[in-house]
């Protein structure tokens, strides 16, 4: 049975906004409870999200969703009175009937809105009612076998379209663009002051300021929309809770999720395509690293095995951590499964160190277990993980030790739009070095440049650093050596910071700083690791990008 929504698109899309946030909320709550079965202020919180939402859809004439609600909200209040206890049986219940709302509302912006039977999830919050109402032990079955996880629209919920702006924002929007229309306006007096005089020393002067003046609004005006774009990783990792919650009960195993850094901000673009490899590094954790219980304690590990999942902004990246304390790497295994899979022959593996023998688990089709399981069977490797970061010009490395644990580093750009480059020339050639990678430029003598460990070294604020041309780097000129002895002569160094590490790129001039679209190189070009994208000039010359991380060898 279908039938039309007599509502229009903005008053579905503002209930489909607040039933997300609600149904969030609900989710948090009922977490909660699990861990706590007697907290009254989840109970009255978790009441209050689907009270509002039964009353939303009944002023909508949403029906389903409306009179599932109202049997979740029944069941609810009865948790809430005390009538029937808050047992796992019950949760499970009104897990069960979150999910079904989550699609609902998933789908409700349709135009052809189809109505779901809810006949199966009111009969078992009829028997939970029942049952638990006549007998304390409240145990009226097990509940369906749980399947695949939520899909990534799901996970996606509070990425929404909209954009909840602070007043002040708009404020300084409306500032800025007072700002520009005077600029304007000034700019249009000088432009016919200017065709109808001759002398123009002094117009020429009004004008470069007004262009100045132009450029700088034009600056903070972009900056300030880019701080609109923006959204918490935290919206993310709110939903990582009950994901690990659900493969916890599929595994039958014990696992505690720990997240920090949920401060850090990505492009919204960006985060959106950061769901689906967060949801397989998580199921990877599960399947492939945490032990069972058992296994554990005979390790002399704790029984609940530990993910950890840590964010932090380096320069103009988000970086971002997925860790598990389970069964770690094994160089041998891996080189096994290889082996046994066809991925690469003997011979290559021999010559391997165990670093390359790891990173073989990104190779399509790679897999140490010997079948499919319900978590990560589903045939989505981390080849495909590997791939989706390295489209959003990101990276990712692996490291781990056998018995100890795994963890999985990604470093996703924070914006993939309009970003500051520093324009250089280098071996008649442009390269465009990242803004926010650079902790300073600097001239130094050929003469000063030092020998450290057999490499040249420059001396900057009392501290050591490598530097090497990036002619050489790249393979692209032979410069033997950048220190003469008898020269005075300057070379342009640009100081990069990457992770921890702070190196000198010298380069034969340093051009000018520029805000540019980077485009991402082209599939065929993704595994040369020193550039991540490129960018058109305004000439209409193609300049490469330099990734920092690259250029470490």
């Amino acid at each position: 049975m279908s039938y039309i929504i007599k509502i229009t698109p903005e008053m579905k899309q503002q209930f489909h906004s607040e039933a997300a946030e609600h149904l969030n909320n609900f989710e948090k709550m009922l977490m909660l409870l699990e861990k706590d079965h007697g907290s009254r202020d989840a109970l009255r919180s978790a009441f209050r999200d689907i009270h509002s939402i039964k009353g939303n859809s009944d002023y909508l004439g949403i029906k389903d969703i409306n009179i599932l609600s109202h049997e979740l909200e029944d069941l609810m209040d009865d948790l809430r009175s005390s009538r029937i206890p808050v047992s796992r049986d019950v949760l499970a219940v009104l897990f069960e009937g979150l999910d079904l709302l989550r699609d609902m509302n998933r789908r409700i912006r349709d135009n052809d809105y189809e109505e779901t039977d809810i006949s199966p999830i009111r009969e078992r919050i009829s028997q939970a009612k029942t049952l638990c109402f006549e007998s304390p032990k409240c145990n009226f079955g097990t509940p369906p076998a749980e399947g695949e996880l939520p899909p990534a629209e799901s996970f996606a919920d509070g990425l929404e379209q909209e954009i909840k702006v602070n007043l002040e924002k708009i404020d300084t929007f409306m500032r800025r663009v007072s700002e520009l229309t005077l600029a304007r306006n000034i700019l249009n007096y000088l432009t016919e002051k200017g065709t109808s005089q001759k002398q123009g020393t002094e117009w020429r002067g009004e004008l470069r300021k007004v262009s100045s003046d132009i450029n700088r609004i034009t600056d903070n005006l972009h900056a300030d929309v880019m701080k609109l774009r923006m959204v918490k990783i935290g919206t993310l990792f709110e939903r990582l809770p009950r994901i690990v919650r659900d493969l916890s009960h599929q595994s039958g195993k014990d696992i505690e999720l720990y997240m920090s850094g949920g401060e850090t901000e990505l492009e919204r673009k960006t985060a959106e395509q950061l769901i689906d490899p967060l949801i397989h590094l998580i199921r990877n954790a599960v399947d492939h690293g945490i032990e069972p219980p058992d296994e554990r304690k005979h390790q002399g590990k704790p029984r609940a095995g530990l993910i950890t999942v840590k964010a932090c902004q380096e320069a103009n990246y988000a970086v971002i951590d997925v860790a598990d304390d389970g069964t770690g790497l094994d160089a041998k295994r891996i080189r096994e499964a290889a082996l046994r899979k066809k991925i690469v022959s003997e011979s290559v593996l021999m010559s391997m160190t165990d670093k390359e023998i790891i990173d073989l688990v990104f190779m399509p089709g790679f897999s140490t277990l010997s079948g499919a399981t319900k978590i990560s069977g589903r045939g989505v490797g981390l080849d495909i993980v590997k791939s989706n970061i390295l489209a959003m010009r990101g990276s990712i490395s692996l490291s781990g030790d056998r018995d100890i644990g795994t963890r999985v580093e990604l470093r996703i750009p924070v914006s993939m739009s309009v970003s500051d480059v520093l324009l250089t020339g280098a071996a008649g050639r442009q390269y465009a070095f990242p803004f926010s990678s650079i902790l300073k430029s600097i001239k130094v003598r050929r003469n000063k440049i030092r020998y450290l460990n057999h490499t040249e070294a420059v001396v900057y604020d009392g501290k050591i650093f490598p530097v090497r041309h990036l002619g050489d780097i790249l393979g692209i000129t032979e410069i033997k050596t950048l220190r003469q002895q008898d020269s005075s002569e300057e070379i342009a160094v640009i100081l990069l910071g990457s992770g921890n590490r702070v190196r000198g790129v010298a380069v034969d001039a340093i051009l000018k700083r520029e805000s540019i679209l980077i485009k991402p190189l082209e599939k065929c070009l993704g595994k040369i690791k020193e550039f991540s994208g490129s960018v058109l000039l305004g000439d209409g010359n193609i300049a490469l990008v330099i990734d920092p991380a690259g250029l470490e060898k």
